[in-house]
């Protein structure tokens, strides 16, 4: 029922600290745990609905936690030691970095769930596709410099804007191209302006804050459809809904 208030649940898991956490579909908790003191070690421990710490034990300490997302059966979690894998049962793996990222490391982690690929970027190490089960890293578009890169609503395109002002969409199962093109002309230093994204199946959404707009532009070819006015200054942008084709239709 809308505007009734929501009912919340404390989950005792340890001492506070800035840490993930991520729902696995057997109503666990894969939790960051830190030393009661100092900056580490941290690890991952499986916990249920009353805190308790359930299944296989936590055996794999690192010196950081950043990032995390999970496909419900399996949850990822960025380490300078490299991904930890941990599974509903608790058992964890750590998925080590190639040799070419030397001490950079993934701190940021998303999951598209169409294309059941997980996506894993950072501003030094870029962004790279994370395959789990084959322990694999794909380089996508060879990309290292980004202002922003998400998974469209349905988690099938990737979706990445350059500081330049190149706007790209790969393929998120193989990582390849399918369209890019300069936003330069609509957004003439994205550096500055730092513009927030909303992508859906048909039309990608790009805030600019400094002219007061969002751009509506084709997903398949980047051409601009459709310009929204905005009062102030547009930042950060949600999709909610379904796809409209101009204005008109709000």
């Amino acid at each position: 029922m809308l505007h009734s208030s929501a009912n919340t649940t404390a989950v005792p898991v340890g001492s506070a600290h800035h840490g993930a956490v991520v729902t696995l579909q057997n109503n666990t908790y894969a939790v960051s745990d830190k030393a009661a003191t100092g900056a580490t070690p941290w690890r991952v421990k499986l916990v249920n609905s009353k805190g308790q710490e359930v299944g296989a034990a936590s055996s794999i300490a690192v010196t950081n936690i950043h990032g995390n997302a999970t496909d419900g059966s399996i949850a990822l979690f960025g380490t300078p030691q490299g991904i930890l894998r941990v599974q509903t049962g608790g058992q964890q793996e750590l998925l080590p970095y190639p040799a070419a990222f030397g001490a950079n490391w993934l701190s940021s982690l998303s999951y598209g769930a169409a294309a059941k690929t997980f996506l894993g970027m950072s501003a030094t190490a870029g962004l790279h596709l994370v395959n789990p089960n084959t322990k694999t890293f794909t380089s996508v578009g060879g990309i290292t410099q980004y202002t922003r890169a998400l998974y469209d609503a349905a988690g099938q395109d990737i979706i990445v804007l350059q500081p330049d002002g190149k706007l790209l969409v790969f393929d998120g199962v193989s990582g390849s191209k399918k369209a890019d093109k300069s936003v330069s002309n609509l957004i003439p230093d994205v550096a500055a302006a730092a513009p927030y994204l909303a992508t859906t199946q048909k039309y990608v959404y790009i805030t600019n804050a400094p002219q007061g707009k969002v751009h509506m532009l084709d997903k398949g070819t980047l051409e601009e459809k459709h310009t929204f006015n905005i009062t102030g200054k547009p930042s950060r942008i949600v999709m909610i809904g379904a796809d409209l084709n101009g204005e008109g239709e709000h």
